[in-house]
């Protein structure tokens, strides 16, 4: 495994598309860390709003810990509609286990793949846990109770998404969202 890096992360947010690149070189202290938890998600929402929100709850417990967060978002495909709390909580659990147990940058990808939405959550961290165990209760690799990865595939199979272990050195894991009924109703009409 790699060390934390000690000098100061610099946050950027990538646009796919004609849009500019940003980048933040502040710390925010919010939840989950420090601070007062967010409002829940809604029950369905932009994808590419989710995941702003994702980046903002964070960036700051992963620059405490002296890493940085990516997010690389498709712009063609961030206004589409996704299952709001479900898909909160999942990507909530997955940063979550790249804090916990990956390594260096944390890079959170929304890209469209036929019918469905792909969202990437890799770090640089090297997986050593055997693939068939992953989803399994009680797996863990470090202090914990071995419930996220389990619980994250549960949530996701509620909704009809899938969720998997797509690379295990740098690790990655990719949550297939299936458009929402609103987002192709909007799609037929437009």
């Amino acid at each position: 495994m790699t060390p934390a890096r000690t000098r100061a992360p610099r946050w950027r947010t990538r646009w796919s598309g004609p849009s500019t690149s940003r980048t933040r070189s502040t710390r925010y202290s919010g939840w989950p860390g420090n601070g007062p938890r967010p409002p829940p998600a809604p029950p369905a929402g932009p994808v590419g709003a989710l995941l702003e929100q994702a980046e903002t709850r964070w960036h700051g417990p992963l620059a405490q810990d002296g890493r940085r967060l990516d997010l690389v978002i498709d712009r063609a495909v961030s206004a589409l509609t996704v299952p709001g709390r479900t898909s909160a909580q999942i990507l909530d659990i997955l940063l979550d286990n790249a804090r916990r147990h990956g390594s260096g940058t944390v890079t959170v990808t929304l890209r469209e793949i036929g019918d469905a939405l792909a969202v990437d959550v890799g770090d640089e961290g090297r997986l050593t846990t055997a693939p068939s165990a992953l989803f399994e209760r009680g797996t863990t690799t470090r202090p914990g109770q071995g419930i996220g990865l389990s619980l994250a595939a549960e949530l996701a199979d509620s909704t009809g998404a899938r969720l998997s272990l797509t690379r295990r050195a740098p690790t990655r894991f990719t949550l297939l969202l299936p458009e929402s009924q609103e987002s192709q109703e909007s799609q037929e009409r437009g």
